[in-house]
């Protein structure tokens, strides 16, 4: 994806989750606020990819 699109976003995600209104939310659920920058979302989500498509062949459900 073209680098330019990509940092608008992130931008603009960074900005909402930033707002007090999400936090407010997330302490109304209890839930604990899990941001992560670009280069990091992209390497934990490869590895969440390898690891489900790892899962996914041991259970033999790879849809092959």
């Amino acid at each position: 994806m073209d680098p330019a699109v990509v940092k608008i976003l992130h931008d603009a995600y960074k900005k909402a989750i930033d707002q007090p209104e999400h936090r407010t939310i997330l302490d109304k659920f209890d839930l604990i606020p899990a941001y992560l920058d670009t280069a990091d979302f992209t390497k934990d989500m490869t590895a969440a990819f390898h690891r489900e498509k790892t899962l996914l062949s041991r259970l033999d459900l790879s849809g092959k």
